[in-house]
């Protein structure tokens, strides 16, 4: 699951959404004036992540903060993630 609508955040979706994420999910659910929306999840990331060989980038406590950010701007979203969130945005 590559997109949560913040309405259907749930407790169990916590590590998911992020804090951040979870926190607005939770506050429009209690009705506060939160516009409707959706979180990129931590499995978007993770697919990003695997797509593009970052894993041992990510893994070397040693790698520059310039040459993971070059890693990252480099990056390209597989087209599943893209996809659905497009498909978020659109809905």
């Amino acid at each position: 699951m590559f997109t949560l609508p913040l309405d259907r955040i749930e407790d169990t979706h916590c590590d998911q959404a992020g804090g951040k994420g979870y926190t607005l999910a939770r506050l429009r659910q209690a009705g506060f004036p939160v516009p409707p929306g959706f979180v990129v999840t931590a499995d978007a990331y993770c697919a990003v992540v695997a797509a593009n060989g970052l894993d041992a980038l990510l893994a070397d406590p040693a790698s520059p903060s310039a040459r993971l950010q070059a890693a990252f701007e480099e990056a390209k979203i597989p087209p599943a993630v893209a996809a659905a969130i497009r498909e978020a945005y659109l809905a």
